[in-house]
């Protein structure tokens, strides 16, 4: 492990550890925003940015998908799972006329939907901990710990085809469905979401192969397993604060995907995803998630956008 590499690791696992404690001080778990610890990997652990996409656009569409989030939870009547499938749909539509990869943001939507947060705090956690993510990046480009890419580097993609669109959210809502109405709720978790969204992109290294996507749903699982199995034993069993369990859990998260070398930011979130849901669901969170992103990443086969 390099030297900046170290650093970037430390500073991810710093923040994201910080967020947990803020969440336990303020008894407020919708502190928690389990992206974070996509972007950090994705914008900090990873030399160039993960996504096509540019800083400004980030902090954006994060914004605007956690804001349409809670609007849902407050005024879109049904029941959660047509919320959820709402949620998926627009977030969908943003990413699609953001012109970027940046996949994360259907995850911002999605969360307060499916934990029903309606609160300013959700949103002020977001607003924060990305804008916090994202001037770290800008300090490492400027000590040159990482390279610099430049927002105006960056070159919107065209909308995609419509057909496209159209047929990996019709599955993901499908499987929302499916996931919600048989009980096995995070199987769609948000970042297992964000996962099928970015495996469907034929440009991305999930969709590279069979073998990656084997790799990507078992990593998924471990990192889901990490935070979970993690959170019972140091904070249900061993009564030790959340913030130690989030800082044990990162730094065993950033050491998997460097020994599977694989950086897949919704693996991360996952993880953290782990330190908000309530303690009777943790046993089996792993299970949930890996079947979830098993059944997503083929569905995600089926969706390319190679397809025209």
């Amino acid at each position: 492990m390099n030297r900046s590499f170290a650093v970037r690791s430390a500073t991810s696992v710093l923040i994201l550890t910080v967020m947990a404690a803020l969440a336990q001080i303020f008894s407020d778990r919708e502190i928690i925003f389990p992206e974070i610890a996509a972007i950090a990997t994705g914008a900090l652990l990873v030399p160039g940015i993960a996504w096509k996409t540019s800083k400004k656009r980030i902090f954006a569409t994060i914004m605007i998908c956690a804001v349409l989030g809670v609007l849902i939870v407050l005024y879109c009547p049904g029941p959660v799972w047509f919320q959820m499938s709402v949620a998926f749909l627009i977030g969908q539509l943003v990413l699609s006329v953001s012109g970027t990869s940046f996949a994360p943001c259907v995850s911002a939507i999605v969360l307060p939907v499916m934990l029903q947060a309606a609160t300013a705090v959700y949103l002020l956690s977001a607003f924060c901990f990305t804008t916090g993510i994202l001037l770290v990046r800008v300090m490492f480009e400027r000590l040159r710990i990482l390279p610099e890419k430049k927002d105006t580097d960056f070159e919107p993609s065209d909308l995609p085809p419509a057909r496209f669109v159209f047929s990996k959210t019709a599955l993901g809502i499908l499987w929302i469905v499916i996931a919600m109405m048989s009980g096995m709720t995070f199987a769609a978790a948000p970042p297992v979401l964000v996962a099928y969204t970015e495996s469907c992109n034929s440009k991305s290294g999930l969709h590279s192969s069979w073998q990656m996507l084997f790799k990507g749903s078992i990593l998924i699982m471990l990192c889901a397993m990490t935070g979970s199995y993690l959170r019972l034993g140091v904070c249900v069993n061993a009564h030790l604060p959340l913030a130690v369990a989030t800082a044990i859990g990162m730094i065993l998260v950033i050491l998997m995907m460097s020994g599977f070398h694989m950086f897949l930011p919704p693996a991360a979130a996952l993880c953290m995803l782990a330190m908000l849901i309530p303690e009777d669901r943790l046993m089996l969170y792993p299970v949930q998630v890996g079947c979830g992103a098993l059944v997503l990443f083929l569905l995600g086969r089926l969706s390319s956008d190679e397809i025209k």
